[in-house]
């Protein structure tokens, strides 16, 4: 932080320190369903790199693929959130809590893509919108179950397609979007 000269050098870093803050609420959920042995795995030492280099690009080079980082997340987030009344069917308790904290990410998720999107110009919002697709499938390509828990196809489509009237009332209420988005 001390090294962030403008504003927006200052959010970023202060942005990027609240995602990993999510990790306490995925930690709760793991609790709720008793697996509270599991272990965090470091990132690669590749995946390091970026996370220390990533803050320091200019705004134009970082604000497309930061936008659609966020975009991956909230992506995944409303994607098991549509699923866990069929896969919590019978635990109504776990799920109502899975889902309390899971929308507690989704609404910061959500601000988080408003603020990236409020660093968009308009070659930007097309450079992201390209971005949608490669993205989301490297990130699906590290995870070999993914093919087996979404329509990896179908989630690649939402982003493109992302439009803030798609979100609960619930979550928008609780979140910051940016006025010029508000459906």
């Amino acid at each position: 932080m001390a090294e962030s000269k403008r504003t927006t050098q200052k959010i970023s870093r202060y942005h990027l320190s609240e995602e990993f803050c999510h990790i306490r609420l995925f930690q709760e959920m793991f609790r709720t369903f008793h697996l509270d042995a599991v272990e965090w795995v470091p990132l690669a030492k590749w995946m390091e790199r970026i996370y220390r280099i990533f803050p320091r690009f200019p705004g134009e080079i970082l604000s497309p693929p930061a936008f659609v980082s966020e975009l991956l997340g909230l992506t995944v987030y409303l994607h098991i959130d549509k699923v866990l009344d069929d896969i919590l069917a019978s635990e109504s308790e776990v799920r109502e809590r899975v889902r309390e904290l899971l929308r507690e990410i989704m609404a910061d998720e959500l601000a988080h893509v408003g603020q990236r999107r409020n660093c968009l110009g308009p070659v930007g919002v097309r450079v992201a919108k390209w971005m949608v697709r490669p993205m989301y499938r490297m990130f699906f390509r590290d995870f070999p179950e993914a093919a087996l828990l979404f329509d990896i196809d179908q989630m690649v489509k939402d982003g493109q397609d992302f439009d803030y009237s798609t979100i609960s009332p619930g979550i928008l209420k609780r979140s910051w979007v940016p006025s010029y988005c508000r459906p």
